[in-house]
């Protein structure tokens, strides 16, 4: 081991056992592998009681056991076989390009803190929606890469390991808006040429500027209160889910981008996107190209109604 720099042959079985470690450790070829074991099972019984009755000329104690026992394995193997896809499409929805080097950075409001000796001290909050947003968007990945996934990196926005992890290339996930979270905003200027998204607290105007649904389109957020007097209650937010491959310095990477125009469209984004986007029929079309997705998201007593939120426009840039 202390010498795979220099040999060849550790070199390859490190890089063996490091394949086969991701993979196992993946849902998805762990459900498909228990999914074929039970099914070989299946069938090997299924054609054992068959023999057996073949040979018995009546049905005995062994061959109910046998063909009940193959019963079993195919539930079990249909079972797993579903579990298997589902955490497929899991994969198919992120899509990522090196999931082994991405990065989550969750955007936050920063403030200045007074301490007891007059020292200010800068103090960061997470919004309500971001919240809502981070527990789906962890589930989704863990079904999709399992834990080959570097759950280690998980930052807020603000901070210098997001800087990092924005300047070295990694795949990156962007929960909230340019608002509050750097790396958004920098990502809408990388991709301004394609697609120029702009928002307020009381609308949201997306610019697409290539392809055949090229042009302009505009949404009021609607809201009970004003927000002049700094009281309202939003009632339907709107929020753009933008999935795009970037070209780095070194190399081309996939940012996901879960941002609404307040804090209550970020958390029906990244619910959205985790558990009904593959059941959107334009995304089961062209998902696997570069695309932004406007959502509208209801909300009912501050909470998404995500039987009523759904993709206003699904545009490939």
């Amino acid at each position: 081991v202390s010498g795979a720099k220099n040999n060849r042959y550790c070199n390859l079985l490190t890089a063996f056992y490091t394949a086969m470690k991701d993979k196992f450790c993946n849902p998805y070829y762990m459900y498909k592998a228990a999914a074929i074991i039970c099914g070989g099972l299946f069938i090997g019984l299924l054609f054992f009681g068959i023999e057996l009755i073949g040979q018995a000329q009546q049905v005995t104690l062994e061959i109910l056991t046998c063909l009940l026992t193959s019963l079993i394995n195919a539930v079990f193997s249909a079972m797993f076989t579903r579990f298997s896809w589902n955490n497929r499409m899991a994969r198919k929805l992120w899509n990522l390009k090196d999931s082994s080097n991405c990065a989550i950075c969750v955007s936050a409001h920063q403030w200045e803190q007074v301490l007891a000796d007059g020292r200010e001290r800068k103090r960061s909050s997470v919004s309500e929606g971001q919240i809502i947003a981070l527990p789906h968007v962890l589930s989704s990945l863990h079904k999709a890469y399992g834990d080959s996934f570097p759950w280690t990196n998980l930052y807020n926005s603000h901070t210098p390991q997001a800087a990092a992890a924005f300047a070295n290339d990694n795949d990156l996930i962007l929960i909230g808006g340019a608002v509050t979270n750097p790396q958004t905003g920098a990502v809408f200027k990388l991709v301004k040429e394609r697609v120029d998204i702009k928002y307020t607290h009381e609308w949201l105007k997306v610019e697409v500027h290539h392809g055949q649904d090229r042009g302009t389109y505009c949404y009021d957020i609607e809201k009970k209160g004003t927000i002049d007097d700094g009281i309202f209650e939003v009632t339907k937010d709107y929020a753009i889910i933008l999935h795009v491959t970037v070209r780095g310095a070194v190399r081309n990477r996939k940012i996901v981008v879960l941002a609404g125009c307040t804090t209550l469209g970020t958390g029906g984004a990244g619910q959205f996107f985790c558990s009904r986007m593959v059941d959107n029929e334009k995304w089961q079309k062209n998902g696997d190209k570069d695309y932004v997705a406007i959502l509208s998201c209801p909300y009912v007593n501050q909470r998404p109604d995500m039987e009523n939120t759904r993709v206003e426009e699904f545009i490939n840039i």
